[in-house]
């Protein structure tokens, strides 16, 4: 009796077995739905060659009801199936209705599985004509920057000074610029950083631009922010001549420019030289001209590139004498030193009452022969006096010979 139920038993379990492979693998009378499926559109390259394009932001997705062996159902889901609509036949703007093709993953066999029903049985989509352009990037810029600073905004610099913009043609013809806020309130550095930009119109609205694409996403804007400050021009003047920083009246024409930096370069900067004036080399009233210089990113926002420096002297006076007093000093041992030149006409300058006793034996040119070599030869002449406050004006020049004794 046992051994009957046992056998039984057995016998259960094995009919239930071949039911249950029956049922779920041979019974080809199963079904099921599948919602959400994507469509996938082709041929929007071929769109685009005819100047159209899609305006349809929603991904189109349809309900499948599918029947086929539960082996192979059991294989799909809403995102291996794969339905496609096909463009190629749109040659028109405006609303089209598309059927789709349905394929199945590569395991599941071809003609396994039978549409019962799509809802919808086709897809809705607009086309639109599609154009592009390109529009100018524009700064605007927001808040003030504190007293004694200024942006360089005529010389900013941009990564792109245009963006490309291509979508459908009603939206790219209202768009007639790339605008960039830059907001400059209490800002006391020079910026340089990446901003994005807003698509508007020509009233400087935003237009809505989603279907809109770019060339670029963000453009790198470098905006020069300075402090401004007034400094002096000065001249640096060199006694001699008979004259003195005291003796004259130096005038600086502009006597100061405004110039811009960081606060760090500007601190220490009161005056910018200009140059020097060698008094001895000046024999008379004169103007010179000089070129403003600055120091490496210190800028000139005056505009002014030049300066004049007049020199008045202030009661000298001036006398030319021939002076033949020669004295030769540093002639190398063993050679012997001869002048060539006999005189000199060298013109004096300076206050009126030790100019008028002025005579020729009151001045010396001396001659230095140091590391003077054989031959004849060209030397500078320095010019003294035994008059006190005197002094010559200008260069002097003597020939000599050098031989050996």
């Amino acid at each position: 009796m046992k051994r009957k139920i046992v056998t039984a038993l057995l016998s259960l379990l094995v009919a239930l077995a071949l039911w249950t492979y029956v049922v779920t693998v041979v019974n080809t009378d199963a079904d099921r739905t599948y919602n959400n499926v994507p469509v996938v559109l082709q041929g929007e390259s071929l769109l685009r060659e005819r100047g159209l394009m899609v305006i349809t932001q929603e991904i189109p997705t349809v309900s499948l009801h599918l029947e086929g062996n539960r082996s192979d159902l059991d294989k799909l889901n809403s995102s291996n199936i794969v339905l496609t609509a096909d463009l190629s036949k749109i040659y028109d703007p405006g609303t089209h209705n598309l059927r789709f093709t349905t394929s199945y993953p590569g395991d599941v066999a071809a003609g396994a599985i039978s549409v019962l029903s799509q809802n919808p049985v086709a897809i809705t989509i607009e086309v639109a004509e599609r154009a592009s352009k390109v529009v100018p990037v524009q700064l605007y810029y927001k808040g003030e920057l504190p007293q004694d600073f200024i942006a360089d905004v005529e010389n900013r610099e941009l990564s792109a000074a245009d963006v490309e913009i291509a979508g459908p043609k009603a939206v790219v013809d209202k768009i007639a610029e790339a605008r960039i806020d830059v907001d400059i309130d209490r800002r006391t550095e020079s910026i340089g950083e990446s901003f994005a930009y807003t698509l508007c119109d020509a009233k400087g609205e935003a237009v809505d631009a989603e279907l809109i694409t770019t060339n670029v996403d963000k453009i790198m804007v470098a905006l020069r922010i300075a402090r401004l400050k007034e400094v002096q021009l000065g001249v640096e003047i060199v006694d001699g001549g008979g004259a003195t920083q005291n003796t004259v009246e130096v005038q600086i024409n502009p006597q100061t420019i405004r110039v811009s930096g960081s606060e760090a370069q500007l601190e220490d900067i009161e005056q910018i030289k200009l140059g020097t004036i060698d008094l001895r080399e000046v024999p008379m009233d004169d103007v010179f001209t000089f070129s403003i210089k600055l120091p490496e990113g210190i800028e000139n926002e005056t505009g002014v590139t030049e300066a004049t420096v007049t020199v008045q002297f202030q009661g000298l006076e001036t006398k030319t004498l021939r002076v033949s007093n020669f004295e030769l000093i540093n002639v190398p041992e063993g050679m012997n030193a001869k002048m060539i030149t006999e005189a000199l006409e060298v013109q004096i300058r300076g206050p009126k009452a030790q100019v008028s006793r002025l005579k020729a034996s009151n001045v010396t040119a001396v001659i230095d022969f140091t590391d003077t070599k054989p031959g004849t030869v060209k030397l500078n002449a320095q010019i003294t006096s035994s008059v006190t406050g005197v002094g010559a004006v200008g260069s002097y020049t003597v020939s000599a010979t050098l031989k050996e004794k």
